[in-house]
């Protein structure tokens, strides 16, 4: 389907990913992911728009987290943090004091 979201779940061991070709209703309840693709060349252009001239910006979720997050809370003993190495193909638009 065109535009439709990514529907997948991790298998309960872990480390294999079931893909459940856009049907958020096909997965077991509750266990799976439902993303969706965004432009966010044409958010900003609507948000610029709907706003009266006002930008936003897209930054990236280790950006974000950064900024955000309590890192001490989600880093792991070994030092890795999923919130800042993991999801690099997702991005958050923000707007006001972050947004520019």
């Amino acid at each position: 389907a065109v535009n439709a979201p990514v529907v997948q779940s991790q298998s309960e061991t872990g480390g294999e990913t079931r893909d459940w070709n856009g049907d958020y209703l096909a997965g077991p309840f509750g266990e799976a992911d439902v993303m969706f693709a965004t432009s966010f060349e044409a958010l900003g252009k609507l948000y610029a728009h709907a706003s009266g001239g006002r930008s936003g910006a897209t930054v990236s979720t280790a950006d974000f987290m950064q900024r955000h997050a309590r890192l001490e809370a989600t880093t792991t003993a070994s030092g890795y943090n999923p919130l800042l190495k993991d999801f690099v193909n997702q991005a958050f638009f923000v707007t006001g004091e972050d947004g520019g």
